[in-house]
C-alpha cells in the first residue's frame, strides 16, 4: 500500500498537480508512523515530501510543521551534521523567506551550508542553491554586501571545482554579471563581462558566437551608465562584425 501510494504521490507531484499531491503524501506519512512507529527514521522521507508538497501550494505553516519533524527525526536518528539534514534545513529556511522571516532563515541556511561543507567538501556545486537563497535573504534585511559574497563566491566554487580556465565556469560568471545588471552595480557588471571577453578570447575554439552576447552586455552596460554613451559603439561594432 506505502508503495502504491508513493506512485499516486510522485505521479501528481512529478506532472505539478502539488494540490492532489497532498493526500497520498499524509497517507504515507501516516502509514509509515503506524507500521514503524512515530520516532522511526523511514518517516523521514514521507515528512520531507509532505513538507515540500505543503510548500508548493503556499501552506507554508504545515510546510514549516513537517520541515520541523523531518529535522527532529534525523537529529535524533542519525547526528546533527547527518547530510540528509540539509534538504529539511533548506526548505524551512524558503518558508521563511516567504513569511518575510530572513533573519532566521539566514540563521537555518548558515547551518546547512555548515553540514553542505563538512559531508562534502568547500568545492561542491550543491551548495550553490543554499547561496542563492541566502543572497535573497540577505536583500531582505538590506545587508548588500553579505548579498554580494554569496554570489561571487559561487564564481569561486566554480573555478575551484572545475579549473579556471574550464568553459563551465562561464555561465557562473554570466550569472553573476546579471546578479550586478539586476541589482545596479553597473561598473561591477562589466568588469565580469570583460573577464568573460578575455577568457573566450584566449580559446583556441573555433566557436566565436558567445563573444557576440559578451560584446553587445559590455555596450548594453554603457548605455546603461548613460556616462559616456559613445563608448557603447565599439563593443557593438565588434559584435557585429
Amino acid at each position: 500500500l506505502r508503495a502504491d501510494l508513493q506512485q499516486e504521490f510522485l505521479g501528481h507531484y512529478d506532472q505539478e498537480r502539488f494540490q492532489q499531491s497532498i493526500l497520498p503524501a499524509k497517507k504515507i506519512v501516516a502509514l509509515t508512523g503506524e507500521i514503524y512507529g512515530e520516532n522511526n527514521f523511514r518517516l523521514i522521507t514521507p515528512l520531507n515530501n509532505l513538507a515540500s508538497a505543503y510548500y508548493m501550494v503556499e501552506d507554508f505553516e504545515n510546510a514549516q510543521s513537517a520541515f520541523l519533524q523531518c529535522i527532529d527525526l534525523i537529529e535524533s536518528n542519525k547526528n546533527i551534521i547527518s547530510p540528509e539534514l540539509i534538504s529539511p534545513l533548506y526548505g524551512f529556511a524558503l518558508t521563511l523567506n516567504r513569511n518575510e522571516q530572513y533573519e532566521a532563515a539566514i540563521s537555518i541556511l548558515e547551518r546547512a551550508l555548515r553540514i553542505n561543507h563538512v559531508n562534502q567538501g568547500f568545492h561542491n556545486l550543491d551548495q550553490l542553491k543554499i547561496h542563492d537563497t541566502l543572497t535573497e535573504s540577505y536583500i531582505g534585511v538590506k545587508d548588500f554586501e553579505q548579498a554580494n559574497h554569496h554570489q561571487t563566491f559561487q564564481v569561486y566554487v566554480n573555478k575551484k571545482h572545475f579549473g579556471v580556465i574550464n568553459s563551465n565556469v562561464d555561465e557562473s560568471l554570466n550569472k553573476l554579471a546579471r546578479w550586478y545588471k539586476r541589482t545596479g552595480q553597473i561598473f561591477l557588471e562589466r568588469e565580469v563581462h570583460q573577464e568573460l571577453l578575455d577568457r573566450q578570447e584566449d580559446r583556441d575554439s573555433e566557436d566565436i558566437k558567445p563573444m557576440i552576447e559578451t560584446y553587445k552586455n559590455i555596450s548594453f552596460s554603457h548605455r546603461r551608465e548613460a556616462i559616456d554613451i559613445f563608448k557603447s559603439l565599439s563593443p557593438l561594432k565588434k559584435a557585429l562584425e
